[in-house]
This record gives C-alpha cells, sequence and structure tokens, in this order.
C-alpha cells in the first residue's frame, strides 16, 4: 500500500495483493480526444490513471505478477 499512498483513493484503492483501478465517473457524451481519433475521453482518463500507477510500480522496483494480471491473460 506504500507504494501507492499518493494515488489512494483518488486513482486506486489496495486489497491485501491487488490493486482496483479506479475509472472516471464522468463520460464526457462520448466524445473523443481531437488528435486521437476513435479514443473516447473517459479512457484516456483512465489510461493516465494506470499509468500513475505503473510508474509508482517502476519507482519503487516492484514485480508484477504476469499470472495473476488480467492484463497479461489471452
Amino acid at each position: 500500500m506504500w507504494l501507492l499512498y499518493n494515488l489512494i483513493p483518488l486513482i486506486c484503492r489496495s486489497f491485501l495483493d491487488n490493486v482496483a483501478i479506479r475509472g472516471s465517473n464522468i463520460y464526457y457524451n462520448n466524445k473523443e480526444i481531437p488528435n486521437l481519433p476513435g479514443v473516447r475521453r473517459y479512457m484516456a482518463e483512465y489510461i493516465k490513471n494506470l499509468n500513475n500507477i505503473f510508474y509508482n510500480v517502476e519507482l519503487t522496483s516492484t514485480a508484477i505478477n504476469a499470472c495473476k494480471s488480467k492484463w497479461c491473460k489471452h
């Protein structure tokens, strides 16, 4: 939990050895990002939150278990 202390509770929540990433509560009427056709604004905010978490993980040299991660499943 200490490696995400600056992101809790605004961006994520920590549960034992899992992290839940918050999504946006606002959908901005499905508006797209001007320079990125097809990418909605609320998804860009979610990706930014995800990037903040990965950045903190990298700063602390912490490992992510690929077997438990939903990002690494086929």
